[in-house]
């Protein structure tokens, strides 16, 4: 169990004094992962993602800042980013992002600035986190993307027993080996926390084999479709290393389409590679 999976107590399960025998026997591993697939409703988008752009709330919490960011982003697979950051305190927006290859930042006072050379080094490592966590983010979002990566599929009964014990919360617990090359995670032992009732995602744990005692956890809550009708988490929090507090905290914005609030995340829109070129500088 870790950290956040207290607050999802809070917000999306009930107290149990006597829970049904039920609760911690059938379905099988496979059967559960599938449950929490049909859930997502993947299929509304071909079960791939090959783009998305989202708008979203970005808190950073790192040693010597909390910095909280109005976003727009742009992803699309397999490693490019577009960033459009407004920072509210100093009133700034400036646009970051890499065609994977190449990394760059753009504002209105200093034009355009690749990140090339040692001065860069930290700003080309937040690049990187932010890719990877993407890479991983839509493994979760979609879990028929993170399904053929799986091995070894079990229940974990004694987490499961610990969830209802502790928590007063009724989650499947599975766990199985996966391979995420395409993160650079690599090898790793998977944990999927996933709701009995709705069957959403509500949490995941990385152990890594390269990195053993730093696991990377991710926290899902507010679960809601976006205006294609697939269902996805409105707040994801990243833990690293066992931490008390999330490093990072990503709360995804709502629109109205149709009279109902809907996530403010588009799959598949078909964006221009051009856009994650750094841009050309305006010579006058």
């Amino acid at each position: 169990m870790f950290p956040c999976l207290m607050l999802a107590c809070a917000l999306s399960f009930a107290l149990l004094d006597d829970p049904p025998a039920a609760a911690l026997a059938t379905p099988t591993a496979a059967e559960v992962l599938d449950r929490a697939i049909a859930a997502q409703h993947g299929e509304k988008i071909g079960n791939t993602i090959k783009d998305f752009e989202v708008k979203l709330r970005l808190k950073r919490n790192d040693e010597q800042a909390k910095v909280e960011l109005d976003v727009l982003r742009r992803f699309k697979a397999p490693d490019r980013i577009w960033t459009e950051v407004h920072e509210a305190v100093t009133a700034t927006t400036y646009v970051e992002g890499t065609d994977g290859k190449v990394s760059w930042h753009a504002n209105a006072k200093d034009g355009v600035t690749v990140y090339d050379g040692p001065d860069f080094r930290t700003d080309v490592q937040r690049v990187e986190e932010d890719r990877r966590a993407m890479q991983l983010l839509m493994r979760f979002i979609l879990l028929t993307n993170l399904k053929p990566t799986l091995t070894d599929l079990k229940r974990n009964d004694a987490e499961e027993a610990k969830a209802l014990k502790e928590y007063g919360m009724r989650t499947y617990v599975v766990e199985g080996r996966g391979t995420l090359t395409d993160s650079e995670i690599g090898s790793a032992t998977v944990r999927l926390w996933i709701d009995m009732d709705d069957h959403q995602l509500m949490g995941a744990r990385l152990e890594r084999d390269s990195a053993p005692g730093h696991p990377l956890h991710f926290c899902f809550s507010m679960h809601r479709p976006n205006r294609q009708g697939v269902a996805i988490p409105g707040r994801v929090e990243l833990y690293e290393r066992d931490a008390p507090k999330p490093s990072q905290e990503l709360v995804i914005e709502g629109e109205d389409h149709d009279g109902e609030t809907v996530n403010a995340m588009t799959f598949n829109g078909g964006i221009d590679d051009a856009i994650f070129l750094p841009p050309e500088q305006d010579e006058n």
